[in-house]
């Protein structure tokens, strides 16, 4: 029910109060509001930044068939490089790192079924 279309997201209890009003029966409300999770956090180190903003830059690119998620689209990605300002000689081993994390994306996406 989190609304990210806006100024501001809506709060959990603001979430709460539009189930109530909606009609939704009061012992009912807190099991249709999803569950509070902490925050992943991870170090990155300086020389793997080049690879992360590639691999930010390339999420909107997946491709999608009748089974799900199956990959990244590639043909793409000359376009997305330049755009991040990746110089030729770096695409090279930036490439390895995309698919390492691509891989890595796709396995935690068919264990979870999506």
């Amino acid at each position: 029910m989190r609304w990210e279309f806006g100024e501001r997201a809506a709060s959990r209890s603001e979430d709460r109060q539009a189930l109530l009003d909606a009609g939704v029966p009061l012992d009912q409300v807190d099991g249709l509001l999803p569950g509070r999770r902490e925050e992943a956090t991870f170090e990155l180190l300086p020389d793997a930044l080049p690879a992360w903003r590639l691999w930010q830059a390339m999420q909107t690119q997946w491709r999608l068939g009748p089974a799900g998620v199956y990959g990244l689209d590639y043909a793409v990605l000359p376009v997305v490089e330049q755009r991040c300002g990746i110089e030729r000689e770096e695409a090279g081993q930036l490439f390895a790192c995309l698919q390492d994390m691509e891989r890595e994306a796709l396995r935690m996406m068919a264990k979870k079924g999506a």
